[in-house]
Order: structure tokens, then C-alpha cells, then sequence
């Protein structure tokens, strides 16, 4: 499959390179380890195991899960963008994509804001390529980003210049960026041994996590924390060696005048009783003189690493901002977990998903049309029961309608929900008695409305969450 890949990407590449080979994308070629290094990114993404992997994946599969919109703007001036099958922007989904400061210099500017439900963009986006999803790609995005702190995406295009296809870039060790003093990058280069591969600006589209030590590459999650994970596997290499050979042997055989290869015969012979499976067996071995020592009692001290381990794995968790009863699974109550949900969503998701959806927004979505962007929906989920009692605060005191706060919620209106509410203390003496209060049949109508529609809300909430 992996030479049908790479064939089909060979088809794709620019006629005006008819030499490049990208037989070299191939990833059954793995380098080798060594002392890793900020920049040494293929040992940094062997690091992809143990309490990495599961911080990694708990945060990339998270992202790769929250839906991606499409939208586009319409200027003063310009055509309607709604030649394009759209769907109205609600009043609360617009909000939150105005909180985000560059989305929100895009809506301000513009006329209408509207949800695209049918372009090629999603397509592209949908389908990736033969061999990789959407969910692939951003999975894979955001766990080259998290180890490594970039991600690299080639772009397909047809005849006209607009994608067609996505390739994530695997051995993200051999791209390197080609500086230019004029316009800050003239292009990418793929170098695996004596291949090379040349791209331009607008075929590659480069996420990164910003580094405060370089301005072409980012740095990952995982360099934050690759202290507590050396640290980690040495105590898991040091153990392993003490249950292959008992740590260090119970008995010692000390034997008089022998030679070279009578010694290597006897440590030959002295492997079928090493092992956890041979604890406490004996060797015996044929010498004219010998004498058996016993060494003590291993300290069991030096085997317990627990504590150590468990201040590795809150290391790595904190690095990357997932919190431990999620890791551990292990929170059976409900509150906390509501708890560690929140600061998940809140601390690891949303941020990976502002920083892939911006890049795309730059790099990729401008390459169909520059009124469009993209965004992820928010992954941070509402709490029902605060928002239960918001909507009785702001209607008990004439903030809002029930209505308002139905369209919030992205309901239908009821009818007697635009009627307001005003509290007897917030009306002005001259003019107390003279506002229409609700009538009891009002009252239950807006009170059942006000419950449903939470509990909608709830039951969604419950939803996402299974």
C-alpha cells in the first residue's frame, strides 16, 4: 500500500520537477536513537510511548473530534457569498467566533457572516485523499505538533490551481525551510539521504508552535517535560535489568587458577539460572577448588520507584495540560470529572484547535477564496445547571426575554416570549403599577419554556459527552 501512496503522489508533483522521487516519503525507513535534542525531531517522535502517547493522543483525538465549519464574508460592495449553499449564523455561535481576535477583525469588516454547508473546500477537507480521513489528518497534525511542534500538510492542486488533495508530510526531520532575505521563505525542502525534493510557498502548508528560539520552527509540548520522561524510562530500564539478572547476584562462586574461556563457559552456564523465573535456584558447576559466597539481600528501597514515576506522569500531564483524573481514569465522581472535563476542553483542546484552524485559515482556505475561514465549534461544553439558573436571573429581571434567551440557546420562539419582565423594585415610583405584569397563564407558559429548553441543552450536553 505505502508504494501505491507515494506512486499516487509522484502523479501529482509539478511537471516542471520531473526528477523529484518521493519514494523518499516512504516511512518504512525509520532512523535509529540517540540524545535527543530540540531540533532532533524523528527522536522526538520515537518518544511517541508510554504516558507521552496517551497525553498525545488524549489531546489529539480530542481536537480531530470537534466539528470544522466553514464560512464566508461579504464585504460592502461584493457578491453575495450565498451562491453557495449557507445556513444562518446564530446569535450564540457568532458570539463565541468573535471572542477570537482575528475572526473577529473578519465579521467586523463585514456586511453578513454565513455558515457554508456545501463547498469544496469541505470536500477536500472531508475526504483528505485515497488513504487518509479528516479524522487522520487532524489527528496526525496535532500529534507531530504536540512532539515536535511542527506539522507539514502538501497540497494537490488541479489545473486551475485549487486543492484537491491532502498529504500529511511523515519524517518531519528531513523538511526544512528555505530562508530568504526578501520575502522571510522561498520554499521547502525534503532531503532523505542523497534525494531532495523542492516546494513552493503555496504547496506546503506549515503549522508550527511558536518557538521563543527560532523564527522558521516551532518547539513541541513534549521538550517541556523530556526530563520527567528520560527520567521515567531509565527507571524502567534499570528495573528491567534487575528482574533478567536478580538486580545483582544472590551468590557469588569464586574458583582458583581459571582460564579465559573455562570463565566464559561457566557465565555460559550461570544464563539458565538468571531471570525472575529462576529465583532461587542454584548453579552447579565442576571445578577442583570453589567456594560460594552469599551477597545479601537486595534493599527493596531500590526498587520502589513508584513515587518517581508518579511525579513523571504528572510532569508529562501537566505539560501537556490534561488533566490527571482524565489520564488515570480513575474519577468516579461527578463533579471533579465535570471539573477535569472543562479544564481539558478549555486548556488542551481549544487552543490546538485555534492553532490548526488559523493556519488553515492562512495557508489553505485563502487558496479557494479570501473571504473564507474556517473554525472549529467550541469544544468547551455549557454547564446546564449554570446556564438553567442565568436564564432565570436574566429573565426574572427584565434583562432579557424568554425569547432572547430561546434564540441564544438556538431554539424556536414561543408565543409570550417577547413579552418583558420587570421587577416591581427596578420600575420607578411615579410609575409603579402602570407596567403590564404577566398573567398566570403567561407565567406557566414562560416558566415551561424556560425548562424546556434547558433541559434540551442538558440532554445534548449528556449526549456529546457519552
Amino acid at each position: 500500500m505505502a508504494d501505491t501512496i507515494f506512486n499516487k503522489i509522484i502523479r501529482y508533483i509539478n511537471t516542471k520537477s520531473e526528477n523529484r522521487d518521493l519514494s523518499i516519503f516512504d516511512s518504512r525507513t525509520w532512523g535509529s536513537g540517540g540524545k535527543i535534542q530540540p531540533n532532533d525531531y524523528a527522536a522526538l517522535v520515537r518518544e511517541f510511548k508510554n504516558n507521552v502517547r496517551s497525553c498525545v493522543e488524549l489531546r489529539g483525538t480530542a481536537v480531530a473530534a470537534v466539528p470544522l465549519k466553514l464560512y464566508g464574508t461579504t464585504g460592502k460592495g461584493e457578491t453575495p457569498i450565498r451562491y453557495w449553499q449557507t445556513r444562518e449564523v446564530e446569535r450564540k455561535e457568532k458570539a463565541y467566533l468573535q471572542t477570537q481576535p482575528l475572526l473577529y477583525r473578519k465579521m467586523v469588516k463585514a456586511i453578513e457572516t454565513a455558515e457554508i454547508v456545501d463547498h469544496p473546500f469541505l470536500d477536500v477537507m472531508s475526504t483528505v485523499n485515497g488513504f487518509f480521513n479528516a479524522f487522520d489528518l487532524l489527528s496526525l497534525t496535532s500529534f507531530w505538533l504536540d512532539l515536535t511542534g511542527n506539522a507539514y500538510w502538501y497540497i494537490v492542486k488541479d489545473g486551475l490551481g485549487k486543492p484537491i488533495e491532502i498529504w500529511p508530510i511523515f519524517h518531519i526531520e528531513s523538511m526544512r525551510v528555505k530562508p530568504d532575505a526578501k520575502n522571510f521563505i522561498s520554499g521547502y525542502i525534503y532531503k532523505r539521504g542523497t534525494k531532495e525534493i523542492s516546494f513552493d510557498v503555496d504547496e506546503i502548508v506549515h503549522f508550527k508552535s511558536v518557538s521563543p528560539g527560532s523564527e522558521y520552527y516551532g518547539v513541541g509540548a513534549l521538550m517541556g517535560c523530556l526530563d520527567s520522561v528520560r527520567m521515567r524510562q531509565f527507571m524502567d530500564e534499570y528495573e528491567q535489568a534487575m528482574f533478567e539478572n536478580m538486580g545483582r547476584p544472590d551468590m557469588a562462586l569464586f574458583v582458583k587458577n581459571l582460564t579465559k574461556e573455562r570463565m566464559a563457559a561457566i557465565k555460559e552456564g550461570l544464563k539458565q539460572y538468571t531471570g525472575p523465573r529462576n529465583t532461587g535456584k542454584m548453579g552447579v558447576f565442576e571445578a577442583d577448588e570453589y567456594e560460594f559466597k552469599e551477597l545479601g539481600q537486595f534493599n527493596p528501597r531500590e526498587m520502589a520507584f513508584s513515587s518517581g514515576r508518579q511525579y513523571s506522569l504528572e510532569e508529562v500531564a501537566r505539560a501537556f495540560h490534561v488533566p490527571m483524573p482524565i489520564l488515570m481514569g480513575n474519577d468516579s465522581n461527578l463533579a471533579s470529572s465535570k471539573t477535569s472535563e472543562y479544564y481539558m476542553a478549555k486548556y488542551a483542546t481549544m487552543p490546538q484547535c485555534i492553532k490548526i484552524q488559523e493556519k488553515i485559515n492562512e495557508q489553505f482556505a485563502s487558496l479557494f477564496d479570501s473571504r473564507l475561514f474556517c473554525a472549529f465549534e467550541n469544544p468547551v461544553l455549557e454547564d446546564g445547571e449554570f446556564r438553567l439558573k442565568e436564564i432565570e436571573t436574566k429573565v426574572t429581571t427584565g434583562y432579557s426575554t424568554v425569547n432572547e434567551e430561546r434564540q441564544i440557546d438556538g431554539n424556536e420562539e414561543v408565543e409570550g416570549g417577547d413579552l418583558r419582565r420587570w421587577p416591581t423594585s427596578f420600575v420607578p415610583v411615579e410609575q409603579a403599577g402602570q407596567q403590564r405584569m404577566l398573567t398566570q397563564v403567561e407565567m406557566e407558559s414562560v416558566t415551561e419554556s424556560i425548562i424546556d429548553g434547558a433541559m434540551m441543552k442538558l440532554k445534548e450536553r449528556d449526549s456529546k459527552v457519552k
